[in-house]
């Protein structure tokens, strides 16, 4: 039994497809040809829309409903992709349903037994059903469910459904002509899930109109539903009236009235199904209405035969079968044949039934074979004479075929024809007769007068039948041969012999013959007595071969015709002889014994049915059919089943309406029975398999919901992902079981893996490096007296903590709140004593030097021009215990040492300064090492370090210079420089290169304090971020407090509103640093920009040595500890036509943020998908700024760095390329 809490075959998984080439066109539609397609690696056969160029303006709408499809969120949703470019062509792969449509197999089912048609008809529909639920918890509507949209594919045995065309009806407007539509929606309003519901019950009933050979009448009327079985109809009206909860209910009732109909039927049903009947002999027949019947009174009408061939009950019956009975006459007007009677079920509450269609509610054909009949008659009639005999022959054809006889005559010994001999051959139609007149002569009588006796066998066949099937024809004559001489001769002559002679012997005398039943039953045997005192044999002449006593018995088996018995006792000279006549009786039908065993069997086992019965010349036994009078039958159970043993007597039951007897005796199916179902272990760990041990009894199905189908017994591994039952339900088709087992599934304990304090002897005033990583944990929180941060699972962190803290401490916490925690103690490094000395007399001003560019991440993007190094600044964080407080930035430089005391000190010796490679190519790196005594920071004008803007006395810096560069290492008053040279490729003349666009824009630390808006709507008076720099892999804090307005928009960033802004007042945390963060704040029309600068980690260089130092090997890029996915190709900052893309990486989503120049196209926050595979990678997504969302798609290709793409806004469209920063191939412009 099919339940509708899970589908009854495990999940049909499709997968999109790589490469495709077109093979066929399918069809058309308003949004777009359909193709059929091939993938060229595999060769599987799919489908392909292109999208029709007029429909692209509607790209962003197209994408958002076929987004759900995209994901399988859900199993009978039709899977497709998202849309894809190639070759100016937009379009998007779906899967091949192989089975056509709901529509296509109607018209193709209207042939087929209906019975089976509607019970795959009601199972695909539960699967709509399921599809419609799965689709409504996600908040979506389908809106327009027709046939056409229902597709069917073949799996598992059986068709599997998807829906197509989720949602197009917000794209289109609704065809009126559409019977599928519900009244709302015919009055212009959208479509809801209950809409969904009534153009599923019209398409119920649709198809159980076709299948029912029915006029289709769509939307259904009153008249045309009651014409359907009630529970179909019930379910049909609750769906056009809105009365279901939804979907789920809705495929609850069909599985349920699917159960139903199988059991009772569909439609009216005969048993047994057809007749074969000869003339004068009857059957009864049950007919059981189905659904149909259900809950009505009924009334039956037959046509197609003579209406006294069939009897039918005079009053109508609500429940169970309707007995009739089918009598053919034995009549001559009826012909051997095949015949049809038509039996038409009405309702009982009208009378009009008889003669309006529209009171029928279904009809039922019985197919009647009337078999031929055959009967003859022969009869003759002698006349005595002296020389012989004159005999009468009179031959009659009684049956309704024609019939071939042959004649064989029997003629007293010595005796022989007179003239010509009667003919040996006959043929006589139905009806026919034939009459003739013979003489036999016979030898002369001296004596009194002799009997003489004359036989003839007619023994008929049918014309053009080899053999005949009726029983011979016997008749015989006798007549008294008189003596040659006259009475009157011989008187006197014979007086004296007789006188003689009657003093020797005396004539035997039968004193007694009779039969000890003159009527005895038909196959009865019987007795014959008789007495004969003074013969000398006594014989009877029907049993040749007898020699019997004078006085006596004999046994004679049974006959089933009346028959003659001739006692002939002969004496010295004379014979005697008396005759008697038995005729048998046909007895009533006896059932002598009917047995079923066993009457409850489990399904699948064999019955055994075991008959006898006595005096019927015909049994049936249901469901075998014709039977012999004694047997016996075994038959497998596969549903509960009425034997029914019929004996009947065609004869009896011609002449008094008797003679047919009826039993029936039912065998039901038994109750399944689980004797075994546990799991073990009961209770596991999230990730720990559960083995299942089951073993049913008597269960034609045995399904669990995670598994599916099942044996009758067996054992199943599987992993189960939360706790509760696990119900087993075993099923014989008619009644149905359940056993739980229960399953407790508990978070694993969390674990920490790894926490590690990366600088031995951290620097107080420098970020605290930290490694981290954890098992089984959903939430981990750092520690520290004063403070807290929240932290992924794993991942790496520079901290900033004053030297005060002595502890960290790392908890993590699995989702059940168990906790474990680790704690590492920091030992600060103590910085070095100094040692005071005259200062040295004050040295040449330094040589003015080119000021050295911004310090650059390590990666393949161009970066904007120098700054100054006036334009460098430091900033102070000021921290308070309580609340963190928008970071000041001071704009002055850093203050001059201070003069130093009497006493003498050390004076900074820089040891090295070198850059290695000191000439390269534009976009190449080059790193700077150097190493300095006598103090422990040093200082590069232009650079920031990680110390306070400072860097350590040895150490080392990657940098991507621009142009050429001179850089300065400032230790004290020493000053050393190294130059770098820059040689920049010169540009093809024919296309002018343009120049990149910043990714992020320097501004002066003032930018960082809180901003005041001039009096206006908004007033944005505080936005700023903690920590105001960050190195890589960090996040900030963005705070901001803005009055006049009730929202906020900042760019890459989705607040939790709807519309992704955030309120008035409030804080977030960033993405991880990967490069200079710009944020812009909107607010009332107004935007504030922040910038939060990244600083580059510095890398301790080896122990001074004299060998030079070898070329700079460019490190890999590190994986951030986050969730986004940094393996993508198209992760990182691209540079455009009309701006720069940032983009973020998790998985197959995407998000980011669009500098854009161009006004019809702004710039914002960017989220979309990927698909595909490197090296051709397609994004869909579109850009949101404030309430404006452009929807755009974007085809990647890795190899070449570049991309192409359109974007469509206010139904236009525009071409868009791009290229990784810091290249720009040739061909790519505005």
């Amino acid at each position: 039994m099919t339940t509708p809490d899970a589908p009854s075959t495990p999940p049909l998984v499709w997968t999109p497809p790589g490469q495709v080439e077109l093979v066929r066109t399918l069809g058309g539609g308003w949004l777009g040809e359909v193709h059929e397609a091939r993938e060229s690696s595999s060769g599987r056969q799919v489908a392909l829309r292109l999208i029709a160029p007029e429909r692209i303006a509607q790209l962003g709408q197209i994408v958002d409903l076929l987004g759900p499809s995209a994901r399988q969120e859900g199993a009978h949703r039709l899977p497709v992709t998202l849309p894809q470019a190639e070759g100016g062509h937009l379009f998007y792969t779906m899967a091949l349903a192989e089975g056509g449509s709901l529509r296509s197999w109607l018209d193709a089912a209207r042939t087929a037994d209906a019975a089976l048609s509607v019970d795959l008809l009601l199972d695909l529909l539960t699967q709509v059903a399921r599809g419609l639920a799965e689709a409504h918890a996600g908040g979506q509507v389908h809106g327009n469910l027709k046939p056409e949209n229902v597709l069917l594919h073949p799996h598992e045995g059986g068709m599997h459904v998807w829906l197509s065309d989720f949602g197009w009806s917000a794209l289109r407007p609704s065809e009126a002509a559409n019977p599928y539509l519900s009244p709302e929606q015919r009055a212009g309003r959208p479509a809801e899930s209950q809409a969904d519901l009534h153009a599923a019950g019209v398409m119920l009933c649709g198809g159980l109109q076709e299948l029912l050979g029915q006029k289709v009448d769509l939307p259904p009327s009153p008249e045309r539903l009651a014409a359907l079985p009630a529970a179909l109809r019930d379910v049909i009206r609750s769906c056009v009236s809105g009365e279901f909860s939804g979907a789920d209910a809705l495929a609850a009732q069909l599985a349920e009235v699917r159960t139903y109909i199988g059991r009772v039927g569909l439609g009216p049903v005969a048993e047994p199904a057809a007749l074969r009947l000869m003339l004068g002999e009857s059957r009864g027949v049950q007919l059981h209405p189905g659904a149909v019947g259900e809950g009505r009174a009924l009334r039956v009408a037959v046509g197609g035969v003579p209406s006294e061939w069939v009897s039918l009950p005079a009053q109508a019956q609500a429940d169970g079968p309707l007995a009739v009975r089918v009598a053919v006459p034995r009549t001559a007007s009826v012909k051997p044949g095949t015949h049809t009677a038509e039996f038409r079920f009405l309702a009982a509450s009208s009378d009009s039934a008889r003669h309006h269609g529209a009171e029928e509610l279904a009809r039922l054909t019985l197919p009647l074979e009337v078999l031929p009949f055959e009967q003859g008659y022969l009869e003759l009639m002698a006349k005595p004479g002296r020389s012989g005999g004159t005999v009468a022959l009179h031959l009659a054809n009684r049956g309704d075929v024609p019939e071939h006889y042959r004649l064989d005559y029997t003629l007293p010994t010595g005796s022989r024809w007179v003239g010509q001999p009667p003919p040996r051959e006959l043929d006589l139609p139905p009806g026919g007769e034939y009459r003739t007149t013979f003489a036999v002569r016979c030898p002369p009588v001296w004596g009194p007068a002799r009997p003489r006796r004359v036989l003839v066998f007619a023994q008929g066949r049918p014309w053009g039948s080899p053999e005949g099937r009726t029983r011979p024809l016997e008749a015989r004559a006798t007549f008294l041969q008189r003596p040659a001489l006259p009475l009157w001769a011989g008187l006197p002559a014979l007086a004296a012999v007789l006188a003689g002679l009657g003093s020797l012997a005396l004539p035997p005398r039968i004193a007694a013959f009779n039969a000890s039943d003159t009527q005895p039953g038909e196959g009865v045997p019987f007795a014959l007595r008789w007495q004969v005192p003074g013969a000398r044999t006594v014989r009877i002449r029907e049993l040749p071969g007898r020699r019997l006593p004078a006085q006596g018995q004999l046994r004679v088996p049974g006959v089933d015709q009346p028959q003659t018995y001739t006692l002939v006792a002969q004496g010295r000279l004379t014979s005697a002889s008396r005759q008697i006549t038995v005729w048998p009786v046909r007895e009533a039908p006896q059932i002598v014994r009917f047995d079923v065993t066993p009457r409850n069997a489990p399904v699948g086992s064999r019955v055994r049915v075991t008959w006898r019965v006595a005096h019927a010349a015909h049994v049936t036994l249901a469901p075998f059919g014709d039977v012999p009078a004694e047997g016996t039958r075994t038959l497998p159970l596969t549903r509960s089943t009425a034997f029914e043993l019929t004996a009947g007597d065609p004869v009896a039951e011609d002449l008094d309406g008797r003679g047919v007897l009826q039993r029936s005796i039912r065998a039901t199916l038994a109750a399944p029975r689980i004797e075994r179902f546990r799991a073990e272990p009961p209770v596991v760990v999230r990730g720990q398999p559960v083995t299942l041990r089951w073993q049913v009894r008597s269960a034609r199905t045995v399904r669990l919901a995670p598994l599916g189908n099942l044996p009758a017994s067996g054992e199943r591994t599987f992993v189960p992902t939360e706790s509760g039952p696990l119900v087993l339900k075993a099923s014989s088709g008619e009644q149905e079981v359940l056993a739980r087992a229960e399953v407790h599934v508990h978070a694993p304990p969390p674990r920490i893996t790894a926490f590690e304090v990366l600088a031995s002897a951290p620097v107080p005033g420098q970020p605290l490096p930290l490694r981290w990583n954890t098992a089984g944990s959903v939430g981990v929180k750092l520690r520290w007296n004063g403070g807290s941060r929240t932290l992924p699972p794993q991942g790496k962190l520079g901290l900033s903590v004053p030297p005060t803290v002595k502890r960290l401490t790392l908890v993590a916490r699995n989702a059940e709140g168990q906790g474990v925690e680790q704690v590492r103690t920091l030992k600060w490094a103590v910085p070095p004593a100094i040692t005071l000395t005259q200062p040295a007399p004050p040295s040449a001003p330094p040589p003015t030097t080119r000021p050295a560019p911004h310090p650059e991440r390590v990666s393949a993007v161009a970066k904007p021009a120098p700054t100054p190094p006036q334009a460098q600044t430091s900033a102070q964080v000021q921290t308070s215990p309580k609340a963190q407080l928008p970071r000041q930035v001071s704009a002055s430089p850093p203050a001059p040492a201070s003069p130093a005391p009497a006493r003498s000190a050390p004076q900074p010796r820089i040891l090295s300064f070198r850059a290695a490679p000191a000439a390269l190519q534009a976009g190449e790196s080059t790193t700077l090492r150097w190493q300095v005594s006598g103090t422990g920071r040093v200082r590069i004008p232009g650079l920031r370090g990680p110390q306070d803007g400072l860097f350590p006395a040895q150490g080392s810096v990657t940098l991507r210079p621009t142009g050429d560069q001179t850089y300065v290492l400032v230790a004290g008053k020493q000053r050393a420089e190294v130059r770098v040279r820059v040689q920049t490729a010169q540009p093809a003349p024919t296309a002018p290169v343009r120049a990149p666009a910043p990714t992020a824009q320097v501004r002066p630390p003032a930018a960082t304090a809180p901003v005041r808006a001039p009096a206006a709507t908004a007033q944005v008076r505080a936005f700023s971020a903690l920590p105001a720099t960050l190195n890589p892999g960090e996040r900030a804090v963005l705070t901001w407090d803005v009055g006049g307005v009730s929202k906020v928009f900042l760019a890459g960033l989705s607040g939790p509103n709807p519309d992704g802004s955030f309120p008035p007042q409030g804080r977030v945390q960033t993405l991880a640093a990967r490069g200079d963060q710009v944020f812009v704040l909107s607010a009332g029309g107004k935007r504030t920009t922040l910038t939060v600068p990244l600083v580059p980690l510095v890398q301790r260089g080896p122990a001074p040595s004299t060998e030079p130092a070898p070329a700079p090997v460019r490190p890999p890029a590190q994986p951030a500890q986050e969730d986004i996915t940094p393996a993508s190709p198209v992760e990182g900052t691209w540079q455009h036509t009309f701006g720069t893309l940032r983009l973020e990486v998790q998985g197959r989503h995407v998000r980011g943020v669009l500098a854009s120049d161009r006004t019809g196209f702004p710039g914002g926050t960017i989220r979309g998908t990927l698909s595909g595979s490197a090296p051709v990678l397609t994004l869909n997504g579109r850009v949101t700024q404030g309430e404006v969302a452009t929807a755009f798609l974007l085809r990647f290709d890795t190899t070449s760095q570049t991309f192409t793409g359109f974007a469509a806004q206010r139904g236009e469209r525009g071409r868009w390329c791009g290229w990784r920063m810091g290249a720009d191939p040739p061909g790519c412009g505005e």
